[in-house]
């Protein structure tokens, strides 16, 4: 009888550590959002869709701007609490935001204090509707990010930069090949793909905070630019 409840309890526990690796293979450990695994496999997923259809797709970069100074001021402790929460916001915003216009999203914690939401389009949308969802999403996801409780007083107000790269027929907007990296530049391969969607999407996110941060840099596929501010 013994021998049967520890057999029973082994398996019991080898089928608990064979769930929590699974979640950890997809999730990320600190936060519990999809990890930038996922993200590249949804990017992924819309890009291949876009060869076969009308779809538009989105990739936002959302970075925390004044993380790194409550790291280095109040310690990594305070800066993770900070993360839970911000990684709280994104995931509801994302959800009440899209799930009530019919959009597919998914929101990914891409590393450090970089999100990543990417959004498919409904077939039946244009560009003028689609560009706009984003771009009122872009508003209202800036707005939560002025509103983290867990941020301490001396580093209020919070506010958080954005980029935004939306593609059609696997298309994204031509919108340089550089970012300036101490006083000299650095060249970024932009490749007809999901990595090179968001390579593009990263310096979208540089040129938001090149401007002066707390605002999005959004970019249709011809190379339109908006920008947009809470």
């Amino acid at each position: 009888l013994l021998d049967a409840k520890y057999h029973e309890r082994v398996i019991e526990e080898a089928q608990a550590l064979a769930q929590e690796n699974e979640r950890l293979a997809i999730h990320d450990p600190l936060t519990g959002m999809l990890n930038r695994y996922q993200m590249f496999g949804h990017l992924k997923e819309i890009w291949t869709a876009q060869s076969r259809s009308d779809e538009y797709g989105a990739e936002f970069l959302l970075d925390s701007d004044r993380l790194k100074a409550i790291n280095d001021t109040c310690g990594h402790a305070q800066g993770d609490k900070v993360l839970i929460e911000v990684a709280e916001k994104v995931n509801i915003t994302c959800r009440d935001y899209f799930d009530s216009r019919g959009i597919r999203a998914h929101a990914h914690r891409y590393g450090g204090d970089e999100f990543v939401i990417s959004a498919r389009g409904r077939s039946d949308q244009s560009l003028a509707d689609f560009s706009n969802c984003m771009e009122g999403f872009s508003r209202y996801l800036l707005g939560v990010m002025h509103d983290i409780s867990t941020v301490p007083a001396e580093f209020k107000p919070t506010s958080a930069s954005l980029g935004v790269v939306i593609t059609q027929h696997q298309r994204y907007a031509d919108i340089g090949e550089t970012f300036k990296s101490n006083g000299g530049k650095s060249i970024v391969t932009f490749t007809p793909d999901e990595e090179g969607w968001h390579n593009r999407t990263d310096l979208a996110l540089y040129r938001a905070k090149e401007a002066g941060r707390d605002q999005a840099r959004l970019y249709l596929p011809d190379g339109t630019e908006r920008v947009i501010r809470p």
